[in-house]
């Protein structure tokens, strides 16, 4: 019976505490399934003999959770300090672009001129390309996107929007969780207790927790803050920052080896917060783009860059 192995548990770790230290939350899970066995008034399994500490046992256990549970709010306490501080420094770059647009306006007065700045920025996009096979240039790259500085500005100002669109999503994200943890529901503490990702051992097909859904979302974002190198099957195909961070979903996804991310998506479920995440593990979309490769590396993205070339 499952009582005698939870007493026989017990017994083991009184008989040497003193010599070794049990791990709060096996003491925990003991104890409160010991409880839980017994019942409250010694009326759950039928036969079974009460001791006289079997009237402590929940309060043990409520005791060790109470510490454990004070421990966590304190580090989340201070973890939400440190984020305060940083959000309240930062200035999103999002909002910093309405220079680089006047400056590529004022260039593109001048036809010759702006066709010289326009030849040169996407020379220096594709520097790196210029020495690679074609299936291996970076597919991603704005240096094929734009023929002169007119249509280099509505990129810009797509991207930039893009940017900024991630930035909200992801701090909103955040904010929710931030709620979430100061006062737990039970669906969210069961959903953080068998997400499929980031619970190996108890992760249930189907069940994917807030964080993950973070996760997700910063790689939206990440693929556009930062640089991004993509690689297409097949040469001249443009890979777009969102197929690219599905790729990138995908590959984590597969690093994990349970599913996880987006696996309600790729089951039919609604729980993914990324729209339209439906490759399969070779990077083939349903709408035939084929994205062999993503890598987010954390230097300045292309939009970025080309602030610095203007």
């Amino acid at each position: 019976m499952g009582h005698e192995h939870y007493r026989e548990a017990v017994r083991i770790m009184e008989g040497n505490k003193k010599d070794i230290d049990t791990d709060p939350l096996l003491r925990l899970h003991t104890l409160h399934n010991l409880a839980q066995l017994l019942g409250p008034n010694g009326d759950g399994v039928q036969g079974v003999a009460r001791t006289l500490r079997d009237s402590a046992l929940q309060e043990e256990a409520e005791a060790i959770r109470k510490k454990y549970m004070e421990t966590r709010a304190v580090q989340l306490a201070v973890h939400h300090h440190d984020y305060s501080k940083l959000v309240n420094s930062a200035n999103p770059f999002g909002r910093k672009g309405g220079w680089c647009q006047e400056a590529l306006r004022l260039l593109s007065t001048d036809a010759h001129r702006g066709a010289e700045v326009s030849q040169a920025i996407r020379s220096r996009l594709s520097e790196r390309d210029q020495y690679r096979l074609p299936t291996e240039v970076n597919a991603s790259s704005l240096a094929t996107r734009f023929r002169n500085l007119s249509g280099l500005g509505l990129l810009l100002a797509d991207e930039m929007a893009a940017l900024e669109k991630g930035r909200a999503l992801v701090m909103t994200k955040i904010d929710e969780l931030q709620r979430s943890c100061q006062d737990p529901s039970r669906e969210f503490i069961e959903q953080a207790g068998h997400c499929h990702r980031c619970r190996s051992e108890l992760g249930v097909r189907g069940h994917l927790c807030e964080h993950c859904k973070l996760e997700e979302q910063l790689i939206m974002w990440e693929v556009r803050l930062f640089s991004l190198d993509a690689r297409a099957l097949a040469a001249g195909v443009n890979v777009s920052a969102e197929d690219a961070a599905r790729r990138a979903l995908t590959l984590a996804r597969d690093r994990v080896g349970r599913g996880g991310l987006n696996e309600a998506t790729l089951e039919g479920g609604e729980d993914s917060e990324v729209e339209d995440f439906a490759g399969p593990a070779h990077g083939r979309r349903n709408d035939g783009t084929a994205t062999a490769l993503a890598k987010i590396k954390w230097n300045p993205s292309e939009t970025e860059q080309v602030s610095f070339f203007t």
